[in-house]
């Protein structure tokens, strides 16, 4: 997994996507939602050809976990820059909050859902 880790920090996309699904699933060591999720996001900020490329994606604080057996919670605040088929949409500051279940004991976590609300500052 290491040589996969530094082609990752290197800015390779299938390695870093790589590296998230070992550590949601415990490859080669414990299950680490935290670093699946940083890959996840690592992986945002290269682009996914699909018109849409998070510029910037990134928790701004530490990423709240909390886990009760097969169901697991993160709740962060984020500062997104996101480009959509070329049309700029500036600098978002929201709070995420990402309920992830696991589909049997001991089997995958996958997100079931997602919510980003903006932070609006008077």
């Amino acid at each position: 997994m290491r040589w996969y880790v530094r082609s990752a920090e290197a800015g390779d996309k299938a390695s870093m996507f790589a590296v998230a699904c070992w550590y949601r699933d415990g490859f080669g060591g414990p299950v680490d939602l935290v670093q699946t999720f940083r890959w996840y996001l690592a992986m945002l900020n290269v682009g996914s050809g699909d018109g849409i490329h998070y510029r910037r994606f990134e928790a701004v604080s530490d990423i709240d976990v909390m886990v009760d057996g097969n169901l697991a919670v993160l709740r962060y605040p984020s500062l997104i820059d996101i480009a959509v088929r070329g049309q700029e949409a500036g600098l978002l500051e929201c709070w995420h909050l990402d309920c992830y279940r696991r589909e049997r004991d001991g089997g995958l976590w996958r997100v079931r859902w997602s919510q980003a609300t903006s932070i609006d500052h008077p």
